[in-house]
């Protein structure tokens, strides 16, 4: 399952990324009022979120008697940056990527646009959601961003976000 952060009142895709098929898939949706179903289908699942919090969705998998729910937690936070919910053309991100990933806290991410623009990175805990400062850069087609942080062990979330748009890419620290 993909998609771990969100912002309210935007829709987001949780994806199945199962490798095989399963006989019966079953989404597992957190009974809250706050969650707008608006499309499910045993591909993925569209929801939109009208409060922040941590959401746990669950993707249960049926063959024969067997039975596996995989569970992913969904970040969802006011959207304090100014990026746009429903953007009018086609992304502006060319490249997005984090090397090397997994690693030890010392990596680089790497963002080339189509479009000159400034942006934002953010590193954010998985766990405790504990947000890292964020690093501004002024308008360039071109980012080649070094960080070496002493952070433990874990899975984390590098948050990319430009005038119009946010993308979201999980990172392992050994």
């Amino acid at each position: 399952m993909i998609a771990t952060h969100a912002y309210t009142e935007a829709s987001v895709k949780l994806v199945n990324t199962s490798p095989t098929k399963p006989q019966s898939v079953e989404w597992v949706i957190p009974n809250e009022p706050s969650i707008q179903i608006i499309e499910k289908n045993d591909d993925y699942l569209e929801v939109k979120f009208s409060n922040t919090g941590s959401y746990q969705f669950g993707l249960k998998g049926k063959q024969g008697e067997c039975e596996k729910t995989f569970y992913k937690d969904v970040i969802v936070e006011q959207n304090l940056s100014g990026v746009e919910l429903e953007p009018a053309r086609i992304s502006n991100i060319k490249e997005f990527t984090i090397v090397p990933n997994p690693n030890q806290g010392v990596y680089k991410v790497i963002v080339k646009l189509y479009e000159e623009a400034d942006i934002k990175i953010r590193l954010m805990d998985m766990i405790s959601h504990e947000p890292f400062a964020p690093k501004t850069l002024s308008k360039a087609t071109e980012f080649e961003v070094p960080f070496n942080y002493q952070i433990p062990s874990g899975t984390y979330l590098i948050i990319l976000e430009t005038q119009d748009e946010a993308l979201v890419k999980k990172m392992i620290v050994q």
